[in-house]
């Protein structure tokens, strides 16, 4: 559970701005959060679970989120804790779950060093047709 945020349901509409019902198809699937707390911020997935008494006044966490949001040992309860509309992107890439971010940012490299290498290919290309032709006429 450390890549989700328990909400209650209603919370969506209050975050998104819409009902997910009305959301479109990639926001039904991934929804991120936002939760802020002392200064610092994490993402998580969006959560719903029919619960007794989680009310929108509660936001559940694992152990491990909660240790990222405190500056201390230990997140006092109730706190004072913000959410908003996340980035998928940050999500992925502070990824709670090692495997996922490792791989995440592997991607984004390779595809960055694989457009560098296609590139620099076709620069040393011209450059060769250049030098053969500046030297056919000398």
């Amino acid at each position: 559970m450390d890549e989700y945020v328990v909400l209650e349901s209603h919370m969506y509409q209050k975050i998104f701005k819409s009902k997910k019902i009305h959301a479109d198809d990639a926001h039904k699937r991934l929804s991120i959060v936002k939760i802020s707390c002392n200064g610092k911020s994490i993402h998580r997935a969006f959560y719903s679970v029919p619960a007794k008494d989680l009310t929108q006044d509660y936001v559940a966490l694992s152990t491990k989120s909660i240790y990222l949001l405190s500056k201390e040992k230990s997140l006092s309860l109730g706190s004072k804790v913000y959410l908003s509309r996340g980035s998928i992107w940050k999500f992925y890439w502070n990824h709670p779950i090692a495997a996922v971010w490792m791989s995440f940012r592997m991607g984004i490299f390779g595809i960055l060093f694989t457009l560098i290498g296609v590139n620099l290919t076709n620069i040393c290309r011209y450059i060769t047709s250049f030098v053969t032709w500046l030297t056919n006429c000398l």
